[in-house]
């Protein structure tokens, strides 16, 4: 048996009878900061293309007076997050890309957050500083309640950029999401 490498992340084994190749699964690689990156600078097709990456579900998100529990969900995205998943703006608005490319202390803070620090009237969120683990964040926008998907509160979560996030936090790897205007615009690419 004879292995070769084709390309960056392909490993080929071919039997020295030639008989049979055998690829490998990228499927529980790691996406680096760079491959995102460059995956969505080089992807010139008629979509959106969104970076996130997970900040884990144990976050404290703190003000002066009050903070929640180490339950909050942490995403490091970019300003495509929002459209890519389903999320609105319910005060304030979203990440700027300079705001992200720079990697500046701006968040977006889900319904469920922004109440647990603001009362109901979450509107005095907007351009408040909050702690994310102990690092300071400027609140720019707080995001319309979606509710509960097995088990996993959508509203419980805290948005930062892509850039801070791996400045800041530990994160693992990237998910690269892409949405097409139209489904039979994307089967002829």
């Amino acid at each position: 048996e004879r292995g070769f490498r084709i390309g960056a992340n392909r490993e080929m084994k071919v039997d020295k009878k030639a008989a049979r190749q055998e690829k490998r699964s990228n499927l529980s690689k790691p996406i680096s900061l760079a491959e995102a990156e460059r995956f969505a600078t080089a992807f010139n097709y008629p979509a959106k293309v969104g970076l996130v990456c997970y900040g884990g579900n144990n976050n404290n998100i703190a003000t002066r007076f009050k903070k929640t529990n180490p339950t909050v969900t942490l995403f490091g995205a970019d300003e495509a997050y929002l459209e890519l998943n389903g999320f609105s703006i319910v005060w304030g608005r979203n990440f700027s890309r300079p705001e992200v490319q720079s990697a500046v202390n701006v968040c977006l803070l889900g319904h469920d957050v922004a109440t647990k620090l603001f009362g109901d009237e979450v509107s005095a969120a907007i351009q408040k500083d909050v702690r994310i683990n102990d690092v300071f964040y400027r609140v720019v926008g707080v995001l319309k309640a979606r509710g509960s998907t097995f088990g996993f509160s959508r509203d419980n979560i805290t948005i930062i950029g892509y850039k801070s996030l791996v400045r800041s936090f530990p994160s693992v790897s990237f998910t690269i999401g892409v949405k097409a205007p139209e489904v039979s615009r994307a089967a002829t690419m």
